[in-house]
């Protein structure tokens, strides 16, 4: 229907048209972060339970030309008032942090993915202190006045804690990002794999997955692992960096089947990050029974209630003892196999998509009543 906006079902043949769920965020889906990947899978939720889905980013409300495009704030602001504009009285909202934080609250919910103040401070070596200080005072303001008066969710249990002890917020549930366990499952033929993705078939490879960003770890790992790891050990790296060393793989983006494959592919995940709500590299990892390296930081903190687990989880960047654990791994394979048993049943516990949607299909359907 001419004028309406996409998305927005408005047949009242068999009556009432079904609420619009506005889902509201930063980046547009394509950008394949954590974040836009938690949009995509809630989009595809929503339009599978019969409603009508309509996602609201930075490309809904600026002008590829604009300014304001590198401005989280102003883009939430305005997300907020194209939200109070165009959405109905039973329409439910979904914020993403801060995303929407102006727009009615009656029928919504925010999902904290982490919060801007925790990660001011995790990240602050990272950071100016210009920066640093505007994340802290007004992303923090946006956040608990985004979380007051909805209902609140957090991605881990560390995301959690910090949005009650910074906000002072309660947070109604806790859901864990999820991952299609089928998809992500462990594989026997990894030769075979290799040699499809044209990955050395006699190394120990060594994996990382995630963006460029300074805090994912991925320059630690090329300045202070790299020059530490044997001539069998071999590292690869899914993400994007510019000018990267000979011997090292790089892949950029790709399917999410050839994704899954290369977790199969590969021996270790190695992700010293120095924050996160719930990483969806790590989660993928763990559901492919790929043996995790990796930080207490977000939901690496729940493996160290693991026992096969626990050893890998690093507390402080200290190469060493990422080294140590690299070559304990490589030179055992009843160690590695106990990690890759332990990693998939963790998935299967906590990271199940079945579950990740049965929680967020009620929580819609009860804010629609």
């Amino acid at each position: 229907m001419t004028g309406q906006p996409e998305g927005r079902d408005n047949s009242s043949m068999n009556g009432p048209p079904s609420p619009t769920v506005w889902i509201c965020s930063y980046l547009p889906q394509s950008g394949g972060a954590g974040v836009e990947r938690f949009v995509d899978m809630i989009s595809d939720l929503v339009r599978r339970s019969g409603r009508a889905p309509r996602v609201l980013d930075l490309t809904s409300v600026v002008s590829e030309e604009s300014l304001l495009r590198k401005s989280r704030y102003c883009v939430a602001w305005k997300i907020g008032r194209e939200v109070t504009r165009l959405a109905r009285p039973l329409d439910v909202v979904i914020c993403n942090n801060f995303f929407s934080w102006n727009a009615p609250k009656g029928r919504s919910l925010v999902v904290y993915h982490g919060t801007d103040k925790g990660r001011a401070i995790k990240n602050r070596k990272n950071m100016s202190l210009l920066r640093s200080l505007i994340v802290r005072t007004i992303g923090s303001y946006l956040e608990k006045r985004t979380g007051q008066g909805r209902f609140v969710i957090a991605v881990s249990n560390s995301a959690k804690e910090e949005v009650e002890s910074y906000y002072g917020l309660k947070v109604q549930r806790v859901i864990p990002n999820a991952v299609d366990l089928s998809l992500f499952s462990p594989g026997s033929d990894r030769a075979g794999l290799r040699a499809k993705l044209g990955l050395p078939e006699d190394k120990f490879l060594i994996l990382f997955v995630g963006t460029r960003d300074p805090r994912k770890g991925v320059g630690w790992i090329l300045s202070e692992l790299k020059p530490r790891l044997g001539k069998n050990q071999h590292l690869v790296l899914r993400t994007d960096i510019p000018d990267p060393p000979d011997d090292v793989t790089v892949l950029s983006r790709m399917p999410i089947d050839r994704l899954a494959d290369l977790y199969r592919a590969c021996d270790v995940l190695l992700f010293p990050t120095s924050y996160e709500g719930c990483s969806f590299s790590l989660v993928e990892a763990l559901a492919s029974g790929l043996p995790v390296i990796t930080s207490p930081a977000g939901s690496g903190r729940d493996l160290k209630e693991i026992e096969a687990l626990k050893p890998y989880i690093i507390d402080e960047n200290d190469a060493e003892r990422y080294i140590d654990r690299l070559s304990r791994l490589q030179s055992s394979k009843e160690e590695w196999a106990k990690a890759s048993v332990a990693a998939r049943k963790f998935a299967e516990d906590h990271h199940g998509l079945s579950e990740f949607e049965r929680e967020y299909l009620e929580i819609i359907s009860g804010l629609v009543g």
